[in-house]
Protein backbone atom coordinates (compact mmCIF):
# COMPACT_ATOMS: atom_id res chain seq x y z
CA UNK A 1 0.00 0.00 0.00
CA UNK A 2 2.43 2.25 1.01
CA UNK A 3 4.19 2.38 -2.95
CA UNK A 4 0.90 2.92 -4.49
CA UNK A 5 -0.73 5.58 -1.82
CA UNK A 6 2.57 7.71 -2.58
CA UNK A 7 2.18 7.61 -6.25
CA UNK A 8 -1.38 8.49 -6.20
CA UNK A 9 -0.11 11.52 -4.02
CA UNK A 10 2.73 12.68 -6.09
CA UNK A 11 0.91 11.97 -9.37
CA UNK A 12 -1.91 14.32 -7.84
CA UNK A 13 0.35 16.82 -7.15
CA UNK A 14 2.32 17.10 -10.06
CA UNK A 15 -1.16 16.93 -11.48
CA UNK A 16 -2.19 19.91 -10.05
CA UNK A 17 -2.10 23.04 -12.37
CA UNK A 18 -0.64 26.81 -11.98
CA UNK A 19 -4.24 28.27 -12.08
CA UNK A 20 -4.88 25.87 -9.06
CA UNK A 21 -1.87 26.73 -7.20
CA UNK A 22 -2.97 30.83 -7.79
CA UNK A 23 -6.89 30.22 -7.08
CA UNK A 24 -5.69 28.76 -3.36
CA UNK A 25 -3.11 31.29 -2.96
CA UNK A 26 -6.04 33.75 -3.72
CA UNK A 27 -8.75 32.36 -1.56
CA UNK A 28 -6.17 31.88 1.15
CA UNK A 29 -5.28 35.41 1.29
CA UNK A 30 -8.87 36.69 1.29
CA UNK A 31 -9.85 34.21 4.05
CA UNK A 32 -6.79 35.39 6.21
CA UNK A 33 -7.22 39.37 5.35
CA UNK A 34 -10.77 38.45 6.56
CA UNK A 35 -9.65 37.17 9.85
CA UNK A 36 -7.46 39.92 10.23
CA UNK A 37 -10.37 42.48 9.51
CA UNK A 38 -12.31 40.49 12.28
CA UNK A 39 -10.00 39.90 15.47
CA UNK A 40 -10.52 42.37 18.06
CA UNK A 41 -13.66 42.52 17.46
CA UNK A 42 -17.14 41.46 18.83
CA UNK A 43 -17.81 39.48 15.73
CA UNK A 44 -15.46 37.12 16.67
CA UNK A 45 -17.49 35.64 18.82
CA UNK A 46 -20.44 35.28 16.41
CA UNK A 47 -18.41 33.52 13.88
CA UNK A 48 -17.61 31.63 16.52
CA UNK A 49 -20.94 30.97 17.45
CA UNK A 50 -21.94 29.68 13.65
CA UNK A 51 -19.13 27.72 12.96
CA UNK A 52 -19.97 26.00 16.09
CA UNK A 53 -23.80 25.66 14.41
CA UNK A 54 -21.76 24.30 11.31
CA UNK A 55 -19.77 21.47 12.67
CA UNK A 56 -23.25 20.24 15.08
CA UNK A 57 -25.38 20.36 12.18
CA UNK A 58 -22.75 18.57 9.90
CA UNK A 59 -22.24 16.22 12.32
CA UNK A 60 -26.02 15.37 12.95
CA UNK A 61 -26.69 15.74 9.05
CA UNK A 62 -27.56 11.64 9.27
CA UNK A 63 -29.86 11.94 11.71
CA UNK A 64 -33.89 11.25 10.72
Amino acid sequence: MGGGFLQQVVATILGIGIVDVLDMLVVGYVVYRGLLLLQGTRSVSVVRGMLVVLVVLSLTSWLP
